[in-house]
């Protein structure tokens, strides 16, 4: 009788460990960190095209930037935003290896009529 006994105070125990568990777990669920994550602002952006023959898109929104590329007359780009001198634009450039290529970069304003 000594290791029936042995047996179904181990079985108490083990089973009152997992209630403690399973209540634990169940508390620290908390329904606000399950919840969707809340819908992000869309940002407007507006459409302009380039009026000179050529223009450098710069990697950063200074004269003294990288080109990083170069943008044709009447080319059209999305502005994401603006500073006083340069738009934040984005770009569709197709290139072989990548024909959905977007490149993204900073042009002067003074050459970009807004749409």
């Amino acid at each position: 009788m000594r290791k029936t006994k042995k047996g179904l105070l181990f079985a108490v125990l083990c089973g009152t460990m997992l209630n403690i568990c399973a209540c634990g777990a169940q508390n620290n669920a908390n329904p606000e960190d399950t919840a969707p994550p809340a819908e992000t602002e869309v940002v407007e952006t507006e459409v302009g095209s380039v009026t000179a023959e050529t223009l450098r898109v710069r990697e950063e929104a200074s004269s003294d930037a990288n080109v990083i590329g170069l943008l044709e007359n009447g080319q059209q780009v999305t502005i994401i935003s603006e500073d006083d001198e340069f738009y934040h634009i984005n770009i569709y450039v197709p290139s072989e290896d990548n024909p959905e290529d977007m490149m993204e970069g900073y042009v002067r304003k003074d050459y970009i009529k807004v749409n």
